[in-house]
């Protein structure tokens, strides 16, 4: 074991007991030790799971959001931005702001009073952290006016308040994001919320995980310099703003010019300057990257260091070089660790172990080689390791993946428990205490998860106390498992919550429908190629029985629309060959239609396979023989759907 891995693990333990300690009112250390503790964390396995599951916004209470909280798309250089102002009409107005590198947040207000501060989350839902954002600066009770709605604006902490109270802090950023979601509120006085938009209640409505307008509703603001005055003239701390015409390129490059030059005097962070029409359009706003608004992002800034070596980090089957540097300071932290992606990225680098290299820190966060600057005769070429080092089988090596082929290799069990537990925000259980259930044979796959008690816990000498929180945390789980997260969880390689959203929008709605998709299917879908398709045909070929053993420990998966998963069918059909009268699709839908369940595949619970071939010797229709199980023609199978309405 080497001594990063070997730290990695101490880390996770330390970690784990403190933050328990926490939770159970019993803490044993100072916060700015904690934080140190989850700094190194971070350094030496950024990608870490516990680092998702702590200060994770899931232990507050989700509330939904009035107004879109949604990314701005990015312009790095001059010539991005004027391809973005040409495509413009040129009648248009600009609203240019500061962008404050801070941690967004809503205030809503009913009938004038504040009633709730949440923070970003998916830009859907948020969390509830009304506690600790009544005490900060620049909150207003109760305005003037019994007006209802909601105000964006950015939590942050003053330079001077973080270099005389939180020295330790990476940044001001990350200072202010863990304070807002301390449940003691502790320091939440020393943070500022400075605003920049605001909208009237019932403007916009949610369907399907996006926003749209409701066309019921006028709008109150027509435009961003209402907005403006509308939050001065009830006391908001309002962002530094100016008007501007489209036509005027060189005024807005002066006020980035101007700005940019001034961000080191100034008494918060800004990474860049948001630049969008003053005239206000709700349809644009509610896109994903509203094409109106963008964000101007300042230069990066560079520091020379040195890559003395790389770490070849696992997750599940799949290995990732992480660049070992030589400590360079970079916009005031030390800079240690940086992921290279894979051996295409490398490649592309050209970089060797010992290259002189410049790295920036992306978002002011993320640290990233950009280029070497010099390679000298003693650089040495990066390997790849050749063996797993849990299973001892030989990597399979490609320029985007390196990877275990070994489907029983033992670090794939705690992997997907992890991803499981991060998916569906399980809290108090993190990488070590989940090992430690591995070790002791409570839990070998994701649903032994569900079959574990308080007494087996407690028997696994986790306390009275944290044992119950444990069962809690994962039993409320239950019925927060959707379709969506159902497949986001089952740490198919490449298919994350984005993709499933696809193939949903796509009209597969059902857990059925996308059991029974087909690689075909899938690389008809935007994003999906045939690779891709291929994976995820493939893991859900593998991972079903994990779907079934999951729904027969009385899980529900509600489909899209709200109706839940038929578990017990009065038949369970499963089709071998071609139909005559409809396609496959058609035939899965009139299935369910009928409260009946289609199967991709023959097992124990199938009660007959349909099949136009009767002499067909098809496996499905082997494996039926073998089970018993009738087989039917087609008609037969129409005039049973026929009975069973």
């Amino acid at each position: 074991m080497s001594s990063n891995t070997k730290r990695i693990k101490e880390l996770e333990e330390y970690i784990t007991k403190y933050r328990n300690e926490y939770y159970n009112g019993s803490s044993s250390i100072k916060d700015e030790l904690f934080d140190a503790l989850i700094d190194e964390l971070q350094k030496l396995d950024p990608t870490n799971v516990l680092l998702h599951n702590i200060g994770k916004d899931s232990i507050n209470n989700k509330v939904k959001h009035i107004i879109p909280m949604g990314s701005l798309s990015k312009l790095r250089n001059d010539e991005e931005l004027k391809e973005w102002i040409t495509s413009l009409d040129k009648s248009i107005l600009f609203v240019i702001e500061y962008k404050l590198d801070g941690s967004s947040i809503e205030l809503q207000y009913k009938n004038g009073v504040f009633t709730k501060a949440v923070t970003r989350g998916d830009g859907i839902i948020g969390d509830d952290v009304t506690h600790s954002v009544s005490l900060m600066t620049g909150v207003i009770p109760s305005l003037s006016i019994p007006w209802s709605g909601a105000i964006r604006g950015e939590v942050i902490m003053l330079k001077e308040i973080k270099d005389k109270y939180f020295p330790d802090a990476a940044n001001c950023r990350n200072a202010a994001n863990g304070i807002m979601k301390r449940h003691d509120t502790e320091h939440a006085h020393y943070l500022h919320i400075i605003t920049y938009d605001a909208i009237n209640e019932g403007v916009f409505y949610t369907y399907r995980s996006t926003f749209k307008v409701n066309k019921d509703i006028k709008p109150q603001f027509q435009t961003e310099q209402e907005k403006i005055r509308f939050l001065e003239s009830n006391g908001f701390t309002v962002v530094n703003n100016e008007i501007i015409s489209n036509e005027s390129y060189d005024n807005i490059y002066q006020y980035i010019k101007l700005a940019t030059s001034k961000r080191d005097l100034l008494p918060f962070v800004i990474d860049g300057i948001v630049i969008k029409s003053n005239d206000v359009d709700n349809l644009d706003v509610c896109n994903p990257k509203p094409k109106k608004q963008v964000a101007y992002k300042f230069p990066l800034t560079i520091a020379t260091t040195t890559l003395l070596g790389v770490d070849w980090n696992q997750k599940g089957s799949t290995f990732t070089p992480v660049a070992i540097l030589k400590p360079v300071i970079i916009q005031g932290s030390e800079v240690k660790r940086a992921n290279l992606v894979n051996l295409q990225t490398i490649e592309q680098l050209q970089i060797k172990l010992g290259d002189t290299v410049g790295v920036s820190k992306r978002g002011e966060i993320i640290p990233k080689i950009e280029y070497v600057i010099h390679s000298n005769s003693s650089s040495k070429s990066i390997k790849p390791p050749v063996k797993c080092p849990s299973c001892k089988i030989k990597l399979t090596v490609t320029p985007t993946l390196v990877s275990c082929p070994n489907p029983e290799c033992p670090e794939l069990i705690p992997y997907m428990i992890e991803r499981w537990i991060q998916v569906h925000n399980i809290m108090y259980i993190g990488p070590v205490i989940i090992r430690e259930l591995i070790e002791k044979g409570l839990i070998k796959s994701i649903p032994d998860l569900y079959k574990l008690t308080v007494e087996q816990l407690i028997q696994a000498e986790f306390g009275p106390i944290m044992s119950e929180k444990i069962y809690r945390s994962i039993d409320d789980s239950r019925k927060d498992i959707t379709l969506i997260s159902l497949i986001d969880g089952l740490s198919i390689e490449g298919i994350g919550k984005t993709m499933v959203e696809k193939i949903v929008d796509s009209g597969y709605t059902t857990l059925d429908s996308i059991l029974s998709i087909t690689v075909d299917d899938l690389t008809s879908i935007d994003g999906f190629s045939n690779k891709l398709g291929k994976r995820l045909y493939e893991g859900l070929k593998k991972y079903n029985h994990i779907i079934f053993e999951l729904l027969s420990l009385g899980i529900q998966i509600d489909d899209i629309d709200g109706n839940p998963y038929i578990k017990k069918a009065p038949y369970v059909f499963c089709i071998s060959g071609e139909l005559e009268s409809m396609k496959r699709t058609k035939a899965i839908k009139l299935i369910t239609t009928h409260k009946a369940r289609y199967s991709t595949t023959v097992t124990t619970e199938t009660t007959h396979i349909v099949c136009n071939d009767l002499g067909s010797n098809s496996s499905k229709i082997q494996k039926a023989r073998k089970l018993n199980i009738p087989i039917i023609s087609e008609q037969e199978f129409l005039d049973m759907l026929k009975d069973n309405k």
